[in-house]
C-alpha cells in the first residue's frame, strides 16, 4: 500500500512540472505573439503619419504652384494691359499730332502727303505749306474758319483756300478716297504737281 501510494505521488510531482513547462511555454508564445501585434500597431501607426505628411507636402506644393500660376497670368495680363494703353496712348498722340494745322516739325512716319493733289496746290504751295509744318491732308482736312484765314493771309491767298476747296477736297484724299483732279496727278498729266519751278499764273483754279 505504501509503494502504490509513493508512486501515485512521483507521477502527481511529474504531471506538475510537466504542466509547469507546458504552462510556461504557452505564456511565452502568448507574450511573443502580443509583441508582434504591438509591432505591426507601430508600423501601421509611422506608416499612416507618413502617409499623412507626404499628403500635406504633396497639397502645399499643389497650392504653391497654382498660386505661382495664378500670380504669373495676373502679371502677363497687366502687362498686355499696359501695352495695350501705351499703343493707344501713342496712336492718340499721332493722331492728335496729325490734327494739328501747322506747326509740324516733320511729316508723321517720315513721309509727307503729296498736297498737289488738292486742285489749287501746286510744288511752290506745297514747299510753302511744308515750310508752315503743313504736310498732310488730315491737317487741312481738320481747319476751322479761323485756320483758313489765317494761312490765307500768311500766305496771302487772298480767299482761293475757301474757292478752291482745299478743306473740302483734303477730307476726301484724308480717308484714302480720290477726286478727278488728284487722278490727274497721280497720272502726270498735271505739270505743276511733280516740279518745284514756279508755276505759271493760275488758270481755272488748277496752278499755283
Amino acid at each position: 500500500m505504501m509503494h502504490f501510494l509513493l508512486e501515485l505521488v512521483l507521477w502527481l510531482l511529474l504531471a506538475f512540472f510537466i504542466g509547469a513547462i507546458i504552462g510556461c511555454l504557452i505564456r511565452r508564445l502568448m507574450a511573443g505573439g502580443e509583441e508582434d501585434a504591438k509591432s505591426g500597431a507601430g508600423a501601421g501607426t509611422a506608416a499612416a503619419v507618413a502617409g499623412g505628411v507626404a499628403a500635406a507636402t504633396a497639397g502645399a506644393e499643389e497650392k504653391d504652384e497654382a498660386e505661382r500660376r495664378k500670380a504669373e497670368e495676373e502679371a502677363a495680363r497687366k502687362k498686355a494691359e499696359e501695352e495695350a494703353a501705351r499703343k493707344k496712348a501713342e496712336e492718340e498722340a499721332v493722331s492728335d499730332e496729325a490734327m494739328k494745322p501747322w506747326g509740324l516739325a516733320g511729316p508723321i512716319g517720315g513721309k509727307a502727303d503729296n498736297l498737289t493733289r488738292i486742285k489749287g496746290i501746286g510744288s511752290k504751295i506745297n514747299q510753302l505749306l511744308n515750310e508752315m509744318g503743313i504736310y498732310h491732308f488730315s491737317q487741312i482736312a481738320a481747319w476751322t474758319e479761323k485756320d483758313i484765314e489765317e494761312v490765307d493771309e500768311k500766305l496771302q491767298f487772298k480767299g482761293r483756300i475757301v474757292r478752291e476747296k482745299w478743306v473740302e477736297q483734303a477730307k476726301v484724299l484724308a480717308e484714302g478716297g480720290e477726286t478727278e483732279f488728284s487722278r490727274r496727278v497721280d497720272k502726270g498729266d498735271v505739270p505743276t504737281s511733280h516740279t518745284h519751278e514756279t508755276p505759271p499764273p493760275e488758270k481755272d483754279g488748277e496752278t499755283s
